[in-house]
């Protein structure tokens, strides 16, 4: 699975390969990296909100209630030309029976345009909501350096979805079908087949049966599309689940914003109770969705710890770099360091900035990220997962610049534990200034510890059309990865020294 953003405000293209455990994305300041993990992450959350393990019923259910009429509304407007199922056995029925020598016949674009119509209903206000809550506007999202509009491109295996601006909101302009859709006539009910170059739906017309019986195939007529079309978001529903079951975001600055809101948070709840002697008009500072979703699970976290892999990672990085306890209480819901020195809690506005920032990741991976209650069926075949054909779906890990405010020892640990995490079923996409943390990561591939091909490692660079996500510069290989970003102001400070020390020299 990918999601590609192009002329996205200041980014001219950027594409994320979700099959890859860790991505890592490098660059300067003010190009454009929060912006594109902010998007991949509403993108992503919404369809997994909407294409979960019981997607299929509910799109059987939504459809039946779109083509019969209900409350259901689609967000496009709604006229004749939105598609559905009975237009596409009118077309075919109608192509079959003007032409009795025709065998097969190229549905492609009507179910293109069927998903599409379909599927927008599903998410598309949702995500326009979550676009505007989190970015200024959505209007203004298009790339200005070039004047060209925004295009999200969602690719999985079967299908395309391709999401544009339109009147300000989000709109599913577009899905296209990776192989053809073709209908063939049969005398006999059979389902559907698919192999490498096409789909194939069996189509037994009404009016190759007998009076007795039309009333009956009538109705059956639908339903090889209505599978094929369940079959399809099946189909991308397991990709996705295998991409990820559940995401995280933890944004830059986590340790100020998560004190601030905390703050804040009391300070609303006194304002409603005192809200009949407030006089005076106020509104609400605007906070992006990752950065809500964010505050709000860590002020809803049960003080109980989960056993296993990753709660011993994090128990690690209480022992090997913060020398302390990350816990959280239950009554003033906030998090709290415990020093292994000390008997008491601290608050996390009086720890070091080393333990106020690195906290909450502790505790994302102490109290949030379980692994009970995950196991799953696989989408793949018995052998390619350990459990047979059970699995733990994975969970997706977003970190905005992780080195902030530590010393380079720390830095390189963190990268250590990062990797020791995607061992455990948890990807993570990560963004970085760290000169000490993009070699740790090289090192790690040079020693075997992580699999190249499971790793992403992107310079983020501008150019006069916007910023882009060049693959090519940082990729991982098994001999590391190449320097494109931090080189030259190595090489430029060892120039300096040197004209430095030629000037003492020269001077004594």
């Amino acid at each position: 699975m990918k999601v590609i953003l192009e002329n996205f405000g200041p980014i001219k293209r950027v594409e994320f390969d979700l099959a890859k455990d860790l991505n890592v994305i490098f660059g300067k300041n003010n190009i454009g990296k929060s912006y594109a993990i902010t998007a991949l992450y509403i993108i992503l959350k919404h369809l997994l909100a909407e294409f979960g393990e019981d997607s299929a019923y509910r799109f059987r259910q939504l459809y039946w209630e779109m083509e019969y009429g209900s409350s259901v509304k689609p967000n496009r407007n709604e006229d004749s030309s939105r598609v559905t199922i009975n237009d596409i056995v009118k077309e075919v029925r109608s192509v079959f029976r003007k032409n009795q020598e025709a065998v097969e016949y190229d549905i492609s674009p009507s179910m293109s345009a069927l998903l599409r119509d379909t599927l927008s209903v599903l998410f598309e206000n949702k995500l326009s909501n979550s676009f505007a809550n989190s970015f200024q506007s959505i209007e203004q999202l298009n790339n200005k350096l070039i004047n060209s509009p925004l295009f999200i491109i969602v690719e999985f295996c079967s299908i395309s979805m391709t999401f544009e601006v339109e009147e300000a909101s989000l709109v599913l302009s577009d899905v296209i079908m990776h192989l053809p859709v073709i209908v063939r006539r049969s005398k006999i009910n059979r389902a559907i087949s698919h192999n490498d170059t096409r789909s194939t739906i069996y189509f037994k017309s009404v009016s190759d049966d007998s009076n007795r019986n039309k009333r009956f195939n009538a109705n059956n007529e639908y339903t090889p599309f209505v599978d094929f079309v369940t079959h399809v978001i099946n189909e991308f529903s397991d990709e996705l689940q295998a991409v990820s079951k559940a995401i995280y975001f933890l944004p830059a600055s986590r340790s100020g914003l998560y004190q601030a809101l905390s703050t804040f948070g009391a300070v609303v709840a006194e304002l409603s109770k005192s809200r009949h002697f407030v006089t005076s008009n106020f509104s609400l500072p605007s906070i992006s969705e990752p950065v809500a979703d964010y505050f709000l699970l860590l002020s809803g976290l049960e003080s109980n710890e989960e056993e296993g892999e990753i709660a011993e990672i994090a128990k690690q990085i209480e022992l090997d770099i913060l020398g302390g306890e990350i816990g959280f209480n239950q009554q003033t819901k906030k998090l709290f360091f415990r020093q292994q020195s000390f008997n008491y809690d601290m608050d996390l506005s009086f720890a070091s900035s080393m333990v106020s920032e690195i906290a909450p990741i502790v505790a994302f991976l102490k109290y949030i990220l379980r692994r009970e209650g995950d196991l799953d069926w696989s989408p793949y075949d018995d052998d390619e997962t350990p459990e047979g054909n059970l699995f733990f779906p994975p969970r997706l890990l977003f970190i905005e610049e992780p080195e902030a405010h530590l010393h380079p020892e720390v830095q390189v640990k963190l990268m250590e534990f990062f990797a020791r995490l995607t061992k455990h079923n948890v990807k993570v996409i990560m963004t970085s200034h760290s000169n000490y943390m993009f070699n740790k990561l090289s090192n790690l591939l040079l020693t075997d510890e992580l699999e190249p091909e499971k790793v992403g490692s992107y310079l983020m660079r501008a150019t006069p059309e916007g910023s882009v996500m060049d693959d090519f510069a940082m990729r991982a290989e098994e001999e590391g990865i190449a320097d494109e970003n931090f080189v030259d102001v190595a090489e430029q400070l060892y120039n300096e020294r040197l004209a430095a020390y030629d000037k003492l020299n020269a001077n004594q």
